[in-house]
């Protein structure tokens, strides 16, 4: 009876066991897989990612490798292997057109995973059914094996070196003892040559400075700028029907002048000229006399300046006024 109570008792911790075990292979595993949208995407070179390598955005998992595919170039452009990713139904929105696909490691040795970068610009939804091409990853083991390549070369090159590369590197020592000697010898042009550069530098600078301070603020030559351009902009918009306009008036003075006879134009001309000429005479007279009478010459001078005659003759006037019948009887 004892013996079968401890059977019963293993076998119930063997069972806990196996159902913890089932549950943790359920849990880490993710047996169900995702339910959402199926993308295929095709790589030249997938590096070591397998079915089942998690699929992230930023970062996050959002579904797994369901499938990896050889198509062995049947595909074209070079493709090689077609993933299948299952997704969640989280990722649907950037899933569209545009977006990218990677084959990225967590670290240099970690896990491989596929990365999907969104677009920049939001598109059309990508179709599940039509493949899209990721960015194959870059090639270790291809670049390690051209390194090799280099370094071969070059040691194959100083293993039968024929003395060209010690030439070289003698004349690269000689150049470099010329350049010194030379630098050497001339320290003083050098010296006058850094301190003429800091000096135009310098000058450069309150040149700028000057200019700057007479050109005031930015803002206001913008100002100016758009003023100009308004301007023009309205010059150009009207220029035409005012040149339109003096093109008529031209035409209109053309077909006026067309039946007159240039002889009697220019008699009209000379016998306006005289005219001109009598008038300007005329005022030059008058500014004489003008002058004569301001000064007291003349008749006309002497009343204007004399206070005495201006007096007499108001009291000339007046006395007529009050005794008219003597400009008719004299006593």
């Amino acid at each position: 009876m004892g013996e079968r109570a401890l059977e019963i008792k293993v076998g119930a911790v063997i069972l806990a066991a196996l159902l913890v075990l089932g549950g943790f292979v359920l849990l880490l595993g993710d047996l169900g897989g995702p339910s959402g949208p199926r993308i295929l995407v095709d790589f030249g070179f997938s590096g070591a990612v397998q079915a089942g390598a998690p699929v992230k955005v930023s970062g996050v998992k959002v579904g797994r490798v369901d499938e990896l595919s050889f198509l062995g170039g049947t595909g074209g452009d070079g493709v090689q292997v077609r993933l299948t990713l299952r997704l969640d139904e989280v990722a649907r929105p950037v899933l569209r057109e545009g977006a990218r696909f990677y084959v990225n490691t967590q670290g240099l040795l970690g896990e491989y995973y596929v990365e999907i970068v969104p677009a920049a610009q939001p598109g059309p939804p990508l179709a599940e059914d039509k493949p899209v091409r990721g960015v194959d990853p870059p090639r270790m083991d291809m670049l390690v094996q051209k390194m090799y390549d280099l370094l071969d070369a070059a040691s194959s090159l100083l293993e039968s070196d024929d003395g060209r590369v010690g030439e070289l590197i003698k004349s690269s020592a000689s150049l470099a003892k010329t350049l010194d000697t030379a630098l050497q010898e001339n320290q003083g042009d050098v010296r006058r040559a850094i301190a003429g550069a800091a000096d135009s530098m310098e000058r450069a600078a309150v040149i700028l400075a000057k200019t700057e301070k007479a050109i005031g603020d930015p803002a206001r030559i913008d100002a100016i700028i758009e003023d100009v351009a308004h301007t023009t902009h309205l010059i150009d918009k009207e220029l035409p029907a005012a040149m339109a306009k003096v093109q008529a008036s031209l035409d209109r003075l053309d077909k006026a002048t067309q039946g007159i006879d240039p002889n009697d134009l220019a008699a009209a001309i000379r016998g306006a000229k005289e005219a001109t000429a009598q008038v300007n005479l005329l005022l030059t007279d008058a500014r004489t006399v003008t002058a004569r009478v301001r000064a007291g010459g003349g008749t006309v001078g002497k009343i204007l300046q004399d206070d005495e005659i201006y007096d007499d003759l108001k009291e000339l006037i007046r006395d007529l006024k009050q005794n008219p019948w003597k400009l008719v009887w004299k006593q």
